[in-house]
């Protein structure tokens, strides 16, 4: 018997995860009886679950980068030193890239060319929210603790991550919208964002995603973005009250004020041998900060206190689910650029669904892959906006109509 009609669940499914869509982008959570810290979207999705059951979801319906990934994850938490992190950051993974993946597809199904319209703007009106958030936070001072302009975050390295699929997803909207109004509305979001980004990964990252695309839309378009971001980052952000350039630098920088190595390059040294170890299923995921201690043993400078997330993420799943779960990723990764560069989405009526909306995926997904390099940003309020993004890239060719 389904938990949920069929013809209810399909009237339900698409409003359910336009919520979880709106209330994903943040890393306010509830802890549960069982130790699990859920977010309001986490909950919504777990509401969604009978309605997908209903509508058919099946796991096997999953990419097989998925599958490979959440596979790999799954043998990893059988080798763990603590099984029960281990299976709390398993379900957690499972939630985002099993169950959100399923749903996004199921949803799309359902609601075709107008729902995917009404996801892609959900994200984007909600993103202007957490930007303005982080702009009120910005100006209110005091202006010498850069880790205070969060958004609806813990810290700027997280907000960056935020940005960074945002702002190349709207960048790419903006290219090809015939709309003077719109252009000038997701022109002021990127702007908006880039003022409030004092994560030095997620800005590098955000540049160069921003200039790939405009390359693609061609030589003028290339110039002009070229000047308006260095324009920006020579003469407007040094003139900031935070001191942007100088706090983006230093959020990167190989040594402090005092010529000693900052902790984040020491640890991805610390974290290269603890993956080495064993390569194939790490030291069990869910547990990297409690077993990263000893491995320290092999660096040559003491380190102070470091802000948080500074961690690199493919380091962190290679040292706690292995070799073979980072490839997985990369693929997952890999697979959702490719195929947001395969073609329009159009709708029934052939119109096509949001211009530049591949391209601004594509974006997304890459400047997301770079700014990892400097920060972990598989936590929560992060997690599922990029596996709702990544399912965005394979599932709008369902509604896609030659």
């Amino acid at each position: 018997m389904r938990l949920v009609p069929r013809a209810a669940a399909g009237r339900l499914l698409p409003g359910l995860m336009l919520l979880v869509l709106a209330v994903a982008p943040t890393q306010w959570s509830l802890p549960s009886a069982a130790g699990l810290h859920l977010t309001l979207a986490d909950l919504l999705l777990l509401a969604a679950v009978p309605a997908g059951l209903a509508v058919g979801f099946r796991p096997r319906h999953l990419p097989v980068a998925h599958l490979l990934f959440l596979g790999f994850a799954a043998l990893a938490v059988l080798f763990a030193a603590d099984t029960r992190a281990a299976v709390k950051e398993w379900i957690q993974l499972a939630l985002y890239f099993g169950a959100g993946t399923l749903l996004a597809g199921a949803a799309l199904r359902l609601a075709g060319g107008r729902g995917l319209r009404l996801a892609i703007w959900t994200v984007l009106g909600v993103g202007a929210l957490v930007v303005a958030l982080a702009l009120g936070q910005y100006w209110r001072g005091p202006f010498d603790n850069p880790l205070a302009v969060r958004g609806a975050f813990g810290n700027r390295n997280v907000l960056g991550g935020y940005l960074a699929l945002l702002l190349p997803l709207a960048f790419g909207l903006l290219l090809r919208t015939p709309s003077l109004p719109l252009r000038l509305a997701l022109g002021l979001l990127v702007l908006g964002g880039l003022s409030v980004c004092l994560s030095g990964a997620a800005l590098l990252a955000i540049a160069l995603a921003l200039l790939a695309l405009a390359a693609r839309r061609g030589a003028a378009w290339l110039a002009g973005t070229g000047l308006v971001l260095m324009a920006g980052f020579t003469l407007l952000l040094p003139r900031m009250p935070r001191g942007n350039d100088v706090e983006a630098f230093a959020s990167m920088a190989l040594y402090d004020n005092a010529g000693q190595p900052t902790r984040r390059y020491p640890e991805w040294q610390a974290a290269a041998v603890m993956a080495l170890e064993r390569p194939w299923v790490g030291q069990g995921i869910g547990g990297y900060q409690k077993q990263i201690g000893p491995f320290y043993g092999v660096v040559p400078n003491a380190t102070g206190p470091a802000e948080p997330d500074i961690q690199n993420l493919y380091l962190v799943l290679a040292a706690s689910a292995g070799l073979p779960t980072v490839l997985a990723f990369l693929l997952m990764l890999w697979n959702g650029m490719a195929d947001a560069g395969r073609g329009a989405t159009r709708d029934g009526a052939g119109d096509e669904v949001l211009p530049g909306l591949g391209a601004g995926l594509a974006g997304a997904l890459g400047a997301f892959a770079l700014t990892a390099v400097w920060h972990p940003l598989l936590v929560r309020g992060i997690g599922l906006p990029l596996a709702l993004l990544l399912a965005a890239t394979r599932y709008r060719k369902i509604i896609h109509e030659p």
